[in-house]
């Protein structure tokens, strides 16, 4: 265990046990989008250090696509099977060089490849925890990309910034590590439409509409994600208790940095203490909502402070659609995401019930199947 004291003069003190670095594409390749050799030997460096220091690490490594591309330089990926073909072959080279990195450390790595269906479906979500805990209790360090080769749209995360944040709440991560071009998340320019000054914001304590507004909507020439995804993966990760550190991949020592709580960098605090269940983390952070619950100020005491099942009669709003059993993401009246839960009515059921009491239910639907929209049991809050 590594202690990181009072981390961006935040108060804050984090208890390093388990932690998740992800590095973007842009980090992996260098200028001719070859490998950067510096780059991933210095992160090899810092993870066979952590290794030492008893802290368990698992890497989330994008790069397969760019050195498909790099096998194949006049080949134009113009389709989804394109992009499929390319990750398939760069994927050989990129556990190539990461397997010849860690071995020269005395260390051996394992390769994962996941979809959003393995996070989804429970069995899978649970033995995919399960051969990570073993993988790393003989010592082997991770590395987890997304199965872009069988990927379908419905099933893809998007973007590796999602599945680092899915792997940190599954694991139980003490911190997740975006490791990008960006060196971190930057202030605003108020005087620029759009624009942002060359200030990185050091301290995040909530990721709310105002740190939203500090975002561009550039994205690296090879990566997928920008900031606007990273950010949808940072809220997911400290919503479930997780601290998270957007920094420089690029930076020399950055690691070593962040270990000693002052870098050039964001860190952004959790949001809640570490009490959701492993149930509650795959209910949460595995799935993807199908719609959205917009509930009263006083519905949202009951299941916050109360720790009560949502009624009918605390929604003010039902959006998207989706069926009887589904995720669905549960919102205060300002909009802000405080919960998400497995519901007992469809999108158009709820609508039509929403805002009514038991009796009035039950003249609207001529029987009472559920008395709860969601039932506690179904919910996680944080």
């Amino acid at each position: 265990m590594i202690e990181i004291p009072d981390i961006q003069h935040s108060g804050r003190t984090v208890q390093l046990r388990k932690l998740v670095i992800k590095l973007g594409s842009a980090v992996i390749a260098g200028k001719d989008r070859k490998p950067d050799e510096a780059a991933l030997a210095a992160i090899a460096d810092s993870v066979a250090a952590l290794r030492k220091a008893g802290v368990v690490v698992i890497l989330v490594s994008s790069g397969a696509i760019g050195m498909g591309r790099q096998a194949f330089p006049k080949f134009k990926a113009r389709t989804i099977p394109d992009r499929q073909a390319l990750a398939s072959i760069g994927q050989v080279g990129l556990m190539h060089a990461w397997n010849h990195l860690f071995l020269d450390r005395g260390l051996r790595v394992a390769q994962v490849l996941l979809t959003r269906g393995d996070m989804e479906d429970r069995r899978r979500y649970l033995n995919t925890r399960y051969t990570l805990e073993r993988l790393t209790a003989l010592g082997a360090v991770p590395i987890i990309n997304e199965n872009d080769t069988v990927t379908v749209d419905e099933l893809k995360f998007g973007d590796n910034d999602e599945l680092s944040a899915v792997v940190a709440t599954k694991i139980d991560a003490d911190m997740l590590v975006i490791l990008s071009v960006a060196p971190g998340l930057l202030e605003k320019d108020a005087g620029k439409k759009g624009g942002l000054t060359a200030r990185v914001i050091p301290l995040v304590e909530q990721v709310d509409g105002d740190v939203l507004g500090n975002v561009s909507k550039e994205k690296s020439s090879i990566g997928l994600g920008g900031m606007g995804s990273k950010l949808t993966a940072v809220r997911m990760a400290t919503q479930a208790g997780v601290n998270v550190v957007i920094a420089g991949g690029k930076t020399k020592g950055i690691i070593e940095q962040i270990l000693s709580g002052r870098f050039t960098g964001t860190y952004f605090a959790p949001v809640c203490e570490r009490h959701i269940s492993g149930r509650g983390r795959w209910l949460a952070f595995g799935r993807k909502p199908h719609g959205k619950i917009i509930v009263d100020s006083g519905a949202r005491d009951a299941l916050v402070v109360r720790k009560k099942s949502l009624l009918p009669a605390g929604i003010k709003k039902v959006e998207g659609e989706f069926d009887s059993g589904d995720l669905v993401e549960v919102c205060d009246p300002e909009g802000n995401s405080f919960a998400r839960g497995l519901v007992s009515y469809d999108a158009a059921t709820l609508t039509k019930i929403k805002g009514k009491k038991t009796i009035q239910i039950r003249e609207i639907l001529g029987e009472l199947e559920y008395e709860e929209a969601i039932h506690r049991d179904n919910l996680v809050v944080w």
